[in-house]
């Protein structure tokens, strides 16, 4: 538990984490005030029949301010495999494992002190954003503090998705002692799902179409089986994750750390 607190209290004043919730918070904000004022002013009731430059509808109240949550999971996935990469860049580890000599406790107390860093994280962020929507469409909307039920079990998916999502970058790292080949893996995801089929498998199956579909951005995106796409994603994190912890109990860690 003490180390959990330490490896806690270590992510919250790191630079990388700070920078991350002010781009998360403010940047979400402001892109959804962006989108909330362009409902208004073309009605949100619009359509590409009424409207010649909109590619689908207008989606329900329940939907708006999504949209922005999506620039929030990238940034999230950028901290992760950046905490996971600084376990060995800057002898993260090697300073924990003087105060609890068991590999895996140090490696599972990292995996949940980020874990509960992201979802509160994510959660401020998504509020604060879904919050500054609802106030751009100046009562048209729902109410930027209570919002409404449906509004609230999207924000837990969305918190979900940003959660795996980040978990998986970090042991991504964490297994191969570095940042990069995670976030090309990862990041060019956010680019390749574009092009994808509607439907085809590739598409269903890659972790950021995954943890996307968990994001309710219109009733057409959002995953006919959220928890199916949840569990996908947490399989993926547990699968390598424990990979990362085999790998740091059998080898030397003085080979690695730069």
């Amino acid at each position: 538990m003490r180390t959990l607190y330490s490896e806690g209290l270590k992510l919250i004043y790191s630079g990388e984490t700070k920078i991350v919730f002010l781009l998360a918070t403010v940047c979400q904000a402001f892109m959804a005030y962006l989108e909330s004022r362009q409902f208004r002013s073309i009605g949100l009731d619009a359509t590409p029949l009424t409207q010649a430059d909109l590619l689908e509808a207008v989606p329900p109240l329940e939907y708006i301010g999504f949209d922005a949550a999506l620039f929030g999971i990238f940034a999230l996935v950028v901290l992760g495999a950046l905490i996971g990469a600084k376990e060995f860049r800057a002898r993260s580890l090697r300073s924990t494992l003087l105060a609890t000599p068991s590999r895996c406790k140090a490696v599972f107390a990292k995996t949940g002190s980020l874990a509960a860093a992201v979802i509160l994280i994510s959660f401020l962020s998504t509020y604060v954003t879904l919050a500054v929507a609802h106030a751009g469409l100046a009562g048209e909307g729902l109410s930027p503090v209570l919002l409404c039920r449906q509004t609230w079990s999207f924000l837990g998916w969305t918190m979900i998705s940003e959660v795996l999502l980040t978990l998986l970058a970090f042991v991504l790292a964490f297994l191969l002692r570095g940042a990069t080949l995670p976030l090309l893996f990862l990041l060019s995801q956010f680019y390749l799902v574009i092009y994808l089929p509607a439907g085809s498998v590739l598409g269903k199956l890659l972790p950021v179409s995954l943890a996307e579909s968990l994001i309710a951005t219109s009733p057409d995106a959002f995953a006919k089986s959220p928890v199916q796409s949840a569990a996908i994603l947490l399989i993926y994190v547990v699968i390598i994750l424990l990979f990362a912890t085999w790998r740091i109990c059998r080898e030397d860690l003085g080979n690695h750390e730069e």
